[in-house]
């Protein structure tokens, strides 16, 4: 049965290296999974996923459709395609869904973030938006903030381009600012919750 909680990070410009980051200190036995959502181009995705998982201890591994989650694993998700959410029976699977003609990006932090509150839980997940240029996650954020989640946006010094993480501020989506290495912190908190 999946996991009841998850930890959600959505990151675009200059997120891969703290997402590498992150991947390097979750421990093997980390109870929850970890999905993450980053603007690469095409094809780009599979082979961040692998190297990845060469060097971490979490299992990492690129999304795909009807995945089911489990803990201690990181999901990468696919080059031009959205990582929504859904249920099959008692587990949460990973549902990959296209592109909508207006949007701007693809994988999309936003779909990402409103899927988890439909199908998770609110107060079980811990959303993060890290560095990246634009608003994608923004609005996401204020509706997981809204039903309970904890979110956490990394602070201006950290960032590489302070964008998402600002947007998501500036319309009341996050509960707490902190630069990267506290969010690190966080995650492994999080981790000791059962």
């Amino acid at each position: 049965m999946t996991p009841q909680k998850c930890v959600l990070i959505g990151a675009s410009t200059g997120g891969p290296e703290f997402i590498e980051k992150i991947a390097m200190v979750l421990p093997k036995a980390y109870p929850y999974p970890i999905c993450v959502v980053l603007h690469f181009p095409m094809h780009f995705s599979a082979s961040y996923a692998k190297r990845l998982d060469e060097h971490s201890a979490v299992h990492v591994t690129e999304a795909e459709d009807g995945m089911k989650l489990y803990p201690g694993t990181m999901y990468i998700a696919k080059s031009g395609r959205h990582m929504c959410f859904g249920k099959d029976g008692h587990n949460i699977v990973i549902q990959l869904k296209n592109k909508n003609r207006e949007e701007l990006f693809t994988p999309s932090v936003d779909a990402m973030f409103l899927s988890a509150k439909d199908v998770f839980d609110p107060k079980h997940i811990l959303a993060v938006l890290l560095t990246g240029i634009g608003s994608d996650g923004a609005l996401g954020m204020v509706e997981l903030k809204k039903a309970g989640a904890l979110t956490i946006a990394q602070d201006e010094k950290s960032s590489i381009v302070y964008g998402m993480p600002k947007e998501a501020f500036a319309r009341g989506g996050v509960v707490k600012i902190l630069p990267f290495h506290e969010i690190v912190k966080e995650i492994l908190r999080f981790g000791e919750k059962r």
